[in-house]
């Protein structure tokens, strides 16, 4: 089952306290693609380090498109204007995402379909 979920900024803390993830993988450590590098995304990485996950890919500007292969799950944390590319280049993959990005909602019906 694909999942796409969206809190806004508490995103990265319900994520990594069993909230969002739980679930989602059965390991207790997880492989994370992380979608934006801005203070979200490199607070979200902090958080995920420190309790044993690893950033196995980092996607901003300079490699936009790239896919979550071989990650166990997708945290996006992007721009607006990304996000609804980020969120069906995972689902594509078969990779879930939790996504933190606002202002992508009018986009709504067409994540649905996804």
């Amino acid at each position: 089952m694909h999942r796409v979920f969206r809190s806004g900024w508490r995103c990265a803390e319900r994520a990594f306290k069993g909230g969002y993830l739980r679930g989602l993988s059965k390991k207790k450590h997880m492989r994370i693609a992380l979608y934006g590098s801005g203070r979200m995304g490199k607070a979200i990485e902090t958080i995920a380090v420190q309790r044993g996950h690893t950033i196995a890919l980092r996607v901003d500007s300079k490699n936009a498109g790239t896919p979550p292969t071989e990650c166990d799950v997708a945290i996006e944390f992007s721009k607006p204007e990304h996000a609804l590319a980020n969120m069906r280049l995972c689902l594509e993959h078969g990779v879930p995402v939790v996504v933190g990005t606002t202002g992508w909602y009018d986009e709504m019906n067409a994540v649905k379909a996804l």
